[in-house]
């Protein structure tokens, strides 16, 4: 009898629930990272909440109580740590992001193909990295001033998503990781019109004292995690 207890007793204290904040360009790929996660950390349940990279930011500087953030770029996660509302130790760089532009409707086998475009959708650079990406590749191409005025702009990528699959838009950038989870036609953004796109993540300051926070990042560290992020597209460091 005292033998069940002492059990229940531990398998309790190792009971808990990790909230995690999500930047959109994972959404195709957190399932999996946290269903092997769980798997080897029975005693974990993990909510998520996804947005773009800025926004989380935001909502974490508002006192929003995630334990973990997974940003799509460095520079969020490391105004956390300037503020004081990170844990410096905990800061991960796990996987770096590629470019793509997807078509719906026309054909693209060039950047330059973007000018026969209606619209194309693009994530606010204002919140989302991968939108930063985007106009950087738009600006460096020369295509900006050309196109600017046919850009519809999505919250995150998976507003812009939303905007290609359902024609409001016929093509626009996206993260690789996303345009393999859709299975639709897209061509790679050459690597030298963006600079690289980080993802980079932290324990927030609510989250340090929390065991499965720091059993995530080790987790994000090991060969399982990276195996997953290189099958959706992302390339591992």
């Amino acid at each position: 009898m005292w033998i069940a207890l002492l059990i229940l007793a531990v398998s309790t204290a190792f009971s808990e629930i990790l909230y995690v904040a999500s930047a959109a360009s994972l959404r195709p790929v957190i399932s999996e990272i946290l269903e092997s996660f769980t798997r080897s950390n029975p005693g974990v349940r993990v909510k998520v909440v996804f947005g773009s990279s800025g926004s989380l930011y935001a909502k974490i500087k508002g006192g929003a109580p995630y334990h973990v953030f997974l940003s799509a770029d460095t520079v969020y996660p490391k105004k956390l740590i300037e503020e004081g509302l990170a844990v410096k130790e905990s800061y991960l760089e796990y996987a770096e992001g590629r470019l793509v532009v997807v078509y719906n409707g026309i054909r693209l086998r060039a950047l330059d193909d973007l000018e026969s475009a209606n619209r194309i959708a693009v994530p606010n650079p204002r919140f989302a990295p991968y939108g930063k990406a985007s106009v950087q590749a738009l600006r460096r191409s020369g295509l900006f001033e050309r196109v600017k005025d046919r850009i519809v702009y999505g919250s995150d990528v998976s507003q812009t998503a939303q905007f290609i699959s359902t024609g409001t838009a016929d093509t626009g950038f996206l993260s690789m990781s996303l345009a393999l989870y859709m299975s639709v036609n897209f061509i790679p953004v050459p690597e030298h019109l963006y600079d690289p796109v980080i993802h980079a993540l932290v324990i927030t300051a609510r989250g340090k004292g929390v065991r499965s926070a720091w059993e995530f990042v080790r987790f994000m560290k090991g060969e399982e995690a990276k195996s997953i992020l290189k099958k959706h597209g992302f390339g591992v460091r």
